[in-house]
């Protein structure tokens, strides 16, 4: 009797395709890992172009600089005026096209400025908190003011940035600004993670162990306070490079993240200085929501605009708990935390970023400004509104 003949599995034979398919791609991506590495190796992988939205400066002061991003379609005239850190570049916001805060911004139909500090030398070793939140953020504002024809303008600073627009707005309640937004703001500097940080507070070591020649902190000091935090993110990144190099979208955004993050520059002396006596070793801005600038007591309560704090739950540079406290103690009636997903960087760049909280940021910054009125706004002259876009 002849042995029954069993069904072929129908399923085998796409199994089979599948682990053909699995291999050649890990081929090819082997390849073009070997080829990208060589490329790396050699220099031959090109810089990415960074702040590449068209801008012209409008202003200069010292170091510091006004940027005007150009737009030929703004629908929302109250300016947007962008502060940022003073330990990194400020290019973060316009970092690649397709990959740009301002970029999106513009397209948004937003008149998007710029505050970038520059780099600080010896001639800016004796600026304060009060020369960059009060002095440096309120020349700015006058100069939009200034370049749009707009007499109000809305705020947003990012990281130290953003505890700077938050205190100068604090010393000056009378300034032009029609709301404030913050994003992870180290506002309490106890609930950081970075070793210096803790080791400041307790006084194991003084901001004048770091001050170079030239009066200020150095920028390898900043960037080992970063390292701190992650020892393990050089290892991780350079990991990430290996399993990632065989796509060219990945090395360059690899380029560009690695490049900026790398990219510190010095804090002015008597800032740090500062920073350590009010901020880290003193718990009266978190606790009172006071603090001393330019030899005058500066209360958040005085604070009565608008104001979104922005944080990353996923943020281990700013923890959230690190912000948490700052729209308790504004005196805004709207004044609130929008928690979103992700981490300290992907709060403004990324793919998430521009699903996440570049909307969230975006819906907030129409909602606080006035729509212009193409209607009323004949070729040559003033803007033409009709009141905040809700």
């Amino acid at each position: 009797m002849a042995p029954t003949q069993q069904p072929a599995d129908p399923s085998m034979g796409q199994r089979v395709r599948d682990i053909m398919h699995r291999a050649r791609s890990e081929m090819a991506r082997g390849a073009a890992r070997a080829r990208n590495g060589v490329r790396l190796a050699a220099g031959q992988v090109p810089t990415p172009q960074v702040a590449a939205t068209p801008h012209d400066v409008v202003w200069r002061s010292g170091r510091a600089r006004l940027l005007h991003y150009r737009n030929d379609n703004v629908r929302y005239a109250t300016p947007l005026l962008l502060i940022y850190s003073l330990a990194n570049r400020a290019y973060i916001y316009d970092l690649a096209p397709g990959n740009s805060f301002v970029e999106r911004l513009r397209d948004e139909g937003v008149d998007v400025y710029l505050l970038d500090w520059g780099i600080p030398d010896e001639r800016d070793a004796t600026n304060t908190l009060h020369s960059y939140a009060v002095e440096g953020i309120g020349d700015a504002i006058r100069a939009v003011q200034r370049e749009s024809g707009h007499h109000e303008v809305n705020l947003y600073g990012y990281c130290f940035g953003g505890l700077l627009a938050l205190l100068g707005c604090a010393a000056r309640p009378d300034w032009p600004v029609r709301s404030l937004m913050t994003a992870a703001i180290p506002f309490d500097m106890s609930k950081l993670f970075a070793g210096p940080t803790r080791m400041i507070r307790e006084g194991r070591i003084a901001v004048d162990d770091v001050i170079d020649e030239t009066g200020n902190m150095p920028g390898s000091v900043v960037a080992q306070g970063f390292t701190t935090l992650s020892p393990l993110t050089t290892v991780t990144k350079y990991a990430n490079l290996i399993e990632g190099m065989w796509s060219d979208d990945f090395l360059q955004a690899h380029q560009l993240m690695t490049g900026w993050g790398e990219d510190h520059i010095p804090i002015a002396g008597a800032t740090m200085r500062e920073v350590a006596d009010k901020l880290i070793r003193s718990d009266t801005l978190t606790t009172e929501g006071t603090v001393e600038l330019g030899g005058r007591q500066v209360r958040l309560s005085d604070i009565t605009i608008p104001y979104r704090s922005f944080v990353a739950d996923g943020d281990y540079i700013v923890p959230p708990a690190a912000s948490a406290a700052a729209p308790t103690l504004v005196g805004s009636a709207d004044s609130a935390e929008v928690r979103i997903p992700g981490g300290h960087i992907g709060l403004m760049v990324g793919r998430q970023a521009h699903k996440r909280s570049v909307p969230r940021l975006i819906e907030f910054i129409k909602a606080s400004s006035e729509v212009v009125d193409a209607e009323r706004r004949p070729e040559g002259s003033e803007l033409g509104l009709v009141g905040a876009a809700r």
